[in-house]
């Protein structure tokens, strides 16, 4: 038992180390794509949590709005709905900016980074 254990360990080894064949650059290039990958998906998180945040401060500053003004006359009330769904069109526009932003950031992250580990992968060719 003891015998065939260490032969089937030995065998594992041998498989594995055929397996990887990656050179030191293979592993380095793989590493900055992973980084890469890392801080865009990291700039995307952060974009649209500035998003949100966004968008939820516009819903409470027109809901403040409208219920401030909803015991108001209509003129003063329609007023003050047509000012509250104003901030909630504009926070919309500007949560959807900061997340195109934040998009295009990443993939630019991801590019330079798939383009650096691309040239690393072509010095070891």
């Amino acid at each position: 038992m003891r015998s065939s254990l260490g032969l089937f360990s030995l065998l594992l080894a041998a498989a594995s180390f055929v397996g990887c064949n990656d050179s030191p650059t293979d592993y380095q290039a793989d590493a900055v794509r992973d980084n890469s990958q890392a801080a865009a998906e990291g700039v995307r998180d952060s974009s649209q949590q500035m998003a949100e945040n966004t968008r939820e401060a516009a819903e409470q500053r027109a809901d403040n709005l409208e219920e401030q003004y909803s015991s108001a006359k209509p003129p003063v009330e329609d007023n003050a709905e047509d000012r509250a769904e104003a901030i909630r069109d504009r926070a919309e526009n500007k949560a959807d900016m900061l997340e195109e932003q934040g998009e295009q950031k990443a993939d630019m992250i991801e590019e330079q980074g798939e383009q650096k580990a691309d040239n690393l992968e072509e010095i070891d060719d």
